[in-house]
């Protein structure tokens, strides 16, 4: 599974974090347009109370310390994952934004944020809600497949009862009408014939909404990325 994401700079960066689940987490990033310093930190170690007991992260108030700063131009593509350290990356340019884009393998849900000056540590959880617009965009379409879908299950109870009608109709103490008897026998032939018909336009209508998703997902994709390579 992957996760894809764009990032935009403007004389800002980003915090200093870690993704959750922690293993075999890390990220590809590539630059669209501009350049970003990165600056790799050191994992805050805990601290040593006097009694020699550990105490927690939350509990430090020393700065945490400087491994390494790197420099990304455009096009440079580099390889970020946890136990190289917790790394940060900001546009130190006042007039030239940067555009990135993150390859995340495995996706994650939940993030851990990290205080420069302290080493305290923050969760926050991560929610993607990409299917709120594409539930705006297509809620007719998916309305109608459903409603179609119900009718073929409705019919598809119907079959039994009218059977159970047609073998009551042949008995030799019923005394219903002739005309009945060729009504159900209709019946039999015309409700599969349309739980048929039904079934191939839920079916179809399910493709063209899938194919109606994935041509805006990659439409909307790719035009945000050469927007933002030639802006």
């Amino acid at each position: 599974a992957l996760q894809i994401s764009v990032s935009e700079y403007r004389l800002n960066g980003s915090k200093l974090r870690r993704n959750v689940p922690v293993k075999s987490t890390g990220s590809f990033i590539k630059m669209l347009t501009g350049s970003l310093h990165e600056i790799r930190f050191e994992w805050p170690e805990k601290k040593l109370s006097a009694d020699g007991l550990d105490n927690n992260i939350e509990d430090r108030t020393e700065e945490m310390k400087v491994l390494d700063e790197s420099v990304m131009k455009t096009n440079a593509v580099a390889y970020i994952n946890d136990e190289m350290g917790l790394h940060r990356v900001e546009n130190r340019s006042h007039t030239y934004r940067a555009v990135s884009l993150h390859l995340y393998i495995p996706p994650y849900s939940k993030c851990q944020t990290f205080d420069e000056r302290t080493g305290h540590r923050n969760e926050a959880k991560v929610t993607w809600k990409i299917w709120i617009p594409l539930l705006k965009c297509f809620w007719m379409e998916l309305l109608t497949g459903s409603a179609v879908k119900l009718i073929a299950i409705c019919l598809e109870f119907m079959s039994p009862i009218v059977l159970d009608r047609l073998i009551s109709f042949m008995s030799p103490t019923n005394a219903e009408p002739q005309w009945r008897g060729l009504f159900y026998a209709s019946l039999m032939f015309i409700t599969p014939l349309f739980v048929s018909l039904l079934n191939s336009q839920y079916e179809y209508r399910v493709n063209l909404v899938a194919m109606k998703i994935r041509a805006t997902l990659i439409s909307t994709i790719y035009k945000k990325l050469n927007i933002y390579r030639y802006e």
